[in-house]
């Protein structure tokens, strides 16, 4: 590059310092020289531009590469099959409880525990993961768990929650249709229905139906999950009215950083976990009444 500069210096300096006289052929000279100029010139800082460009491009890439992670289809699927037959190991009795029933004795007291009102959400949630993963509901191992969840009576919203999301993943039958309607009834009785002190609970759940005076948006989300999931098997029609109902709620709750702290009715500060689902409840709540209302391709215009 210093080579070329210096031969351009010397000729432009000949040429256009020397003392002469104006000659017609000279303009042109001048245009030829700086074409000449250019082309030796714009080159080697186009190079320089692009090789700056390429390194950056390079670094990024390198960058993005050390985050990568190769994903193995076959040790995937090996991790999976350890982590069934881990779920397998862990089930006594048919299923995956800790107690042989729900010990609600304690009342208040035991109502997020898994031997008190949400007694058969373990096993919900590990049949649930066991059909996801592609195990067939006529396995052996799985079947007693099945039976237990359609036959067991369950009284706490994450329980029946779970429980819920295991009825689209089996064939139907008279008996899983009426398991599905209880669920579908129980879930919608646990819906707070306000009055009085208890207007800010309105659309609401709590762990359980006990008359107590609060509820919060993760007993919320599972109750919401709960009757989308069994109004998706067409078996019970779930009343516009609800999902009106709880839009609304979760509409009303919504703190102005666009954010939901975890008990329902209180302005404290978002979290992670509550503003997602929030975020799903709409979602969910907006998916079911699209289908009462004339098609709308704007997007959600309340919003």
């Amino acid at each position: 590059m210093n080579r070329r500069r210096s031969f351009l210096h010397r000729f432009t300096s000949e040429f256009f310092l020397r003392p002469q006289g104006v000659s017609p052929a000279r303009p042109l000279l001048c245009a030829l020289l700086l074409a000449a100029a250019l082309a030796v010139l714009l080159p080697g800082a186009r190079s320089n531009a692009d090789n700056k460009k390429n390194d950056k491009g390079n670094e990024k890439k390198k960058e993005e590469e050390s985050h990568r992670v190769e994903i193995d289809p076959q040790k995937v699927d090996a991790a999976m099959e350890r982590a069934k037959a881990f779920l397998y190991s862990q089930m006594k009795n048919g299923n995956w409880e800790q107690s042989p029933r729900a010990n609600l004795a304690a009342g208040d007291k035991v109502k997020s525990s898994v031997t008190g009102y949400q007694w058969g959400g373990l096993t919900a949630i590990a049949t649930y993961a066991l059909l996801a993963s592609g195990e067939n509901a006529q396995n052996e191992q799985l079947k007693p768990a099945i039976d237990f969840l359609i036959e067991q009576e369950f009284s706490g919203t994450y329980a029946l929650g779970l429980r819920a999301q295991v009825w689209n993943l089996l064939r139907m039958t008279p008996q899983l249709r009426t398991a599905i309607k209880r669920d579908a009834s129980q879930l919608f009785d646990l819906m707070k229905t306000g009055g009085g002190k208890n207007d800010k609970d309105l659309g609401f759940y709590n762990y359980h139906n006990l008359p107590v005076n609060r509820s919060d948006h993760s007993c919320s989300n599972y109750g919401v999950l709960g009757m989308w999931a069994v109004a998706e098997t067409y078996v019970p029609e779930v009343p516009v009215d609800y999902w009106n109902t709880v839009d609304a709620a979760w509409r009303r709750d919504q703190q102005k950083d666009g954010g939901w702290g975890y008990e329902a009715g209180k302005e404290k500060d978002p979290t992670y976990t509550m503003t997602s689902a929030g975020v799903a409840t709409l979602y969910i709540v907006q998916d079911m009444l699209s289908m009462t209302r004339p098609a709308d391709c704007r997007g959600m215009t309340a919003d």
